[in-house]
């Protein structure tokens, strides 16, 4: 039963595909597959259309897609290492428009160097197109568009240590800035860091810096009460009507 549990998720998926390429207007047997493969060290996700399957794999197999031109982007995490500390930023390895001929499965590979071309071509009718290692999402879901991660719990901690030792402001602000180079953080992650500064002028300026490397802009207000002083959130809040 074990070992047949796959097999059972696999036909599940299957089947839902095939509503939906019987909903399209393009003949079923006309759907393409496609196949990317990675044969580096790292997972990668995969967005379509600007639909993006969160999932990391390092083999994706996706199914009953219509014939035709696709965007196709390709991502993965690396580290980042910053002197005092080390996080992870995504990496687009792959952005392009890509054709799909039809009746075919087209396979992709991401060589050891995270470079991505097309492989083959092979018409899907002798083509076995059932592993149960790969990814095999319903292609016809709500969209989840791609977007940037933020920092990590375990990097976080790191970046807080590491300013946490830091004797003056002035370089405490300088480290903090410095990791926004290259890292996303959250609402929440800006909060805490600004609980160590110990003046306001470093906690605006890192308040403003912080604000264009958030993911969820929308919470920026939980930071409000980290300033002792109304004038600078007035100040913050024409920051960033000005950016916006």
């Amino acid at each position: 039963m074990k070992n047949s549990l796959p097999k059972i998720i696999c036909a599940l998926i299957m089947n839902a595909q095939s509503l939906f390429a019987y909903a399209s207007g393009t003949d079923y047997k006309d759907f393409s597959s496609l196949e990317i493969k990675s044969y580096g060290a790292g997972y990668f996700t995969v967005s379509i259309d600007r639909q993006y399957f969160q999932n990391p794999v390092k083999n994706f197999l996706l199914s009953n897609i219509e014939p035709g031109d696709h965007k196709i982007e390709i991502f993965t995490e690396r580290a980042v290492h910053h002197g005092y500390y080390t996080s992870t930023q995504q990496v687009k390895l792959f952005s392009g428009i890509i054709y799909l001929k039809p009746a075919s499965l087209i396979q992709g590979i991401i060589d050891e160097h995270g470079r991505f071309y097309i492989d083959d071509i092979d018409p899907l009718t002798h083509y076995e197109y059932y592993h149960d290692e790969y990814y095999q999402p319903d292609y016809h879901q709500q969209p989840v568009y791609a977007k940037p991660y933020a920092m990590n719990d375990r990097a976080f901690l790191q970046l807080v240590n590491v300013l946490e030792d830091q004797w003056f402001d002035d370089t405490r602000l300088d480290v903090a800035i410095q990791a926004l180079q290259n890292s996303w953080l959250t609402s929440a992650q800006v909060k805490e860091i600004l609980q160590l500064f110990w003046f306001e002028d470093s906690k605006l300026s890192f308040a403003k810096a912080a604000y264009k490397k958030v993911v969820d802009p929308q919470s920026y207000f939980v930071i409000y009460k980290e300033f002792w002083f109304s004038s600078s959130v007035d100040d913050l809040n024409d920051y960033i009507s000005s950016y916006r």
